[in-house]
């Protein structure tokens, strides 16, 4: 198959619609499924997968398969700029349309970059309070302390029993 047929298959509007309608699916859900699995476990099922295999559904599980999260923002992204290498002009009278799509590439990688390199903590504070430390809703550790010194074993390291 040469380049051009492939960067025409990339560009389609077509495309762009079907994966539009994955995307509905799969927020759809991904949200349904919140109750079942809790906020991040539906994240982590759902939307930072390549691939999505089996729903829970009420307290259902159905035989399901979706594309993840992953894969349906880069088909979106390399749909984009495929559209703009074949179709679209860089005019004054197009400034605006190029503004728009140029924000929503930000947008689909910003959001796989922090997705991929950010990490999520949380600082409780009372009013005047200071502290040196911030707390993980996802991930855990064991801690010893002992005078100053604070030894931590991640979980990932501690076995059950």
């Amino acid at each position: 198959m040469p380049i051009k047929k492939i960067v025409e298959l990339f560009s389609s509007l077509r495309l762009m619609v079907v994966l539009l309608a994955f995307a509905i699916v799969l927020v759809f859900v991904g949200t349904i499924a919140q109750a079942d699995e809790g906020l991040y476990g539906a994240q982590a099922h759902y939307f930072k997968r390549w691939l999505v295999v089996g729903a829970s559904f009420f307290g259902h599980k159905i035989p399901l398969l979706l594309p993840g999260g992953y894969l349906l923002g880069t088909l979106l992204l390399v749909n984009l700029v495929c559209a703009h290498i074949c179709r679209f002009q860089l005019t004054p009278k197009k400034i605006g349309i190029q503004l728009a799509h140029a924000g929503i590439i930000v947008l689909l990688v910003g959001q796989l970059s922090t997705d991929l390199l950010s990490r999520e903590l949380q600082m409780h504070l009372a009013e005047g309070e200071t502290r040196d430390f911030a707390d993980s809703a996802t991930s855990y550790e064991l801690i010893f302390l002992s005078g100053n010194q604070v030894t931590a074993i991640p979980e990932k390291m501690l076995k059950e029993g």
